[in-house]
């Protein structure tokens, strides 16, 4: 069996406890073949990525992981958005990885999702791209670990609990093959890096926000349904104050975001 080699691509911003909790997440992976493409989008001075990257990696795994730093401003996305989409493609050209996943910097990953992932594609080597099962967690008040897991899935087998855990947990997972712009949320996708590239399918640099949509509507267009290949993958999240969740149009609100 082939030990795939897996690119994960972070966009981070002004959130170090959330940002903290989802790198930890990584450290526990059971599967040691992935890298960590951490993109800095410009957050303050106070909160910058790359000293809670070297107090969680340390010296020993410093190679675990690179980081892009945007250098960019509050004042400069408000005025024409972000731009870390570029720098994601940027990490991805550079890459040597077999496949790419992307999570936000809220997010976490389950310690037997690369090895899992590994086993799919080594099986299904044509396959390239698919889709895996989400845990929603509240970031603020949860951790992306097997605690929250268990208590996901508990909610899920009593079926009495109609919170938004519940309900998100049976909505965003699906149980077949899909168009992923439609369906699925991005963090839920992995795909083989090269042939996506061959493709010449990639971020869109000119979006601001929901860039990934296009991306994913081009992989269903070039390869047709997203495959589902059973996993278990990244911790989403879902709470009250979360970028995305929020009127997009409300400039002044949409980098105003929290954090642990």
């Amino acid at each position: 069996m082939t030990n795939f080699k897996f690119l994960v691509v972070l966009a981070y911003y002004n959130r170090p406890e959330m940002f903290r909790n989802g790198l930890k997440s990584l450290l526990k992976s059971n599967y040691s073949n992935w890298h960590l493409a951490a993109i800095d989008d410009g957050s303050d001075d106070d909160k910058k990525a790359e000293p809670i990257l070297e107090e969680l990696f340390g010296e020993k795994l410093s190679h675990k992981y690179t980081l892009y730093d945007t250098e960019d401003t509050l004042e400069m996305k408000l005025k024409r958005g972000s731009i870390h989409s570029s720098f994601m493609n940027k990490a991805i050209r550079e890459s040597d990885a077999d496949y790419v996943i992307t999570i936000g910097d809220d997010d976490g990953v389950h310690h037997e999702y690369f090895w899992r992932l590994n086993e799919y594609y080594n099986k299904f080597p044509e396959t390239v791209y698919s889709f895996c099962h989400v845990i929603p967690y509240d970031p603020v008040d949860e951790k992306p670990d097997l605690k929250t897991l268990e208590k996901r899935l508990s909610e899920q087998a009593a079926k009495e609990d109609r919170s938004w855990h519940t309900d998100s947990f049976m909505t965003i997972n699906h149980y077949g093959d899909v168009p992923p712009v439609f369906r699925v949320d991005c963090t839920q996708v992995s795909w083989h890096r090269q042939k996506v590239l061959d493709a010449g399918i990639e971020y869109d640099e000119s979006l601001t926000v929901n860039c990934d949509a296009k991306i994913f509507g081009s992989l269903f267009e070039r390869f047709g349904l997203c495959k589902f290949n059973r996993t278990v993958g990244p911790y989403k999240a879902f709470h009250a104050d979360q970028l995305g969740m929020r009127a997009r149009h409300r400039k002044e609100d949409l980098y105003n975001i929290k954090d642990t």
